[in-house]
C-alpha cells in the first residue's frame, strides 16, 4: 500500500511541475503577444529572452532545490 501511495505523490508532483511550467509559459506568451502587438517588437524580443531564461532558471530550482520553491520565492526569500 505504501508503495502505492508513493507511485501516487510521484505522479503528483510531475503533474504540478508540468502544469505550473505550462502555466508560465502560456501566461509570458500572452505578454510577449501582447507588447509585439502594442507596436513594440524589440521589446517583445527582448522579453522573449529575458523569459526563456526565467523558465530554465525556475526548472533547474525546482530540480535540484525543491519543488516548493520557484524563482520568486528564492528571490525574496519567503
Amino acid at each position: 500500500m505504501n508503495f502505492l501511495i508513493f507511485l501516487w505523490n510521484i505522479f503528483a508532483r510531475l503533474v504540478s511541475f508540468f502544469a505550473f511550467i505550462a502555466l508560465e509559459i502560456v501566461v509570458f506568451t500572452f505578454l510577449v503577444g501582447a507588447v509585439a502587438g502594442a507596436g513594440m517588437p524589440g521589446l517583445a524580443g527582448i522579453l522573449t529572452v529575458v523569459f526563456t531564461i526565467w523558465i530554465i532558471v525556475d526548472i533547474i530550482l525546482r530540480i535540484f532545490i525543491g519543488g516548493g520553491k520557484n524563482l520568486i520565492k528564492y528571490i525574496f526569500r519567503f
